[in-house]
């Protein structure tokens, strides 16, 4: 079963939110337009691949994430995180009932880091600047840097999971 280009296109623009906040997670703030707009490209480019009884957002999920990989790779703005592409994409693909709650229990867990933690995450991913630009200015090693960021993201999913657990 196939479906037509315009068919595709006006699903790819449908899926628009769900592909930013897919690759905002796993990119720096200034690559995810840029990785998202190449996402689209592919996707105009592709659609005859498409096979339509199978979900369309895993599918472009997939590109984006094969392009966000390379745009890891070339700019060397972060390692691509696999890990967090899955939990990110499982979570894109479950229902979610109550969205806003998460987005609370984030903010909650936000206020509980130290502001040297929330200083490091705001640079990362509001303001988009590379690994070797903050450790450079915090006076740490981009592998120290990259430590730092990959335990804030644990330490906010378990803050978040608890929260929700204990809230239910």
């Amino acid at each position: 079963m196939t479906m037509d280009r315009d068919a595709i296109l006006q699903a790819f623009l449908a899926q628009r939110l769900d592909l930013l906040a897919y690759l905002g997670a796993l990119l720096p703030a200034g690559l995810v337009e840029d990785v998202f707009q190449e996402t689209f490209l592919v996707v105009a480019r592709r659609w005859q691949d498409f096979d339509a009884t199978r979900p369309f957002g895993p599918w472009c999920r997939g590109i984006a994430r094969n392009l966000a990989r390379k745009a890891c790779a070339v700019r060397r703005a972060q390692p691509f995180d696999e890990h967090a592409a899955d939990l990110v994409s499982a979570a894109l693909d479950t229902p979610d009932p109550e969205p806003a709650l998460e987005l609370t229990q984030l903010r909650h867990c936000l206020q509980q880091i130290d502001d040297r933690q929330r200083g490091l995450l705001e640079r990362f991913y509001a303001h988009g600047d590379s690994l070797a630009l903050i450790a450079q200015a915090s006076g740490r090693s981009v592998g120290a840097v990259q430590v730092a960021l990959s335990r804030l993201r644990a330490s906010l999913l378990r803050c978040i999971e608890h929260r929700l657990r204990t809230q239910a």
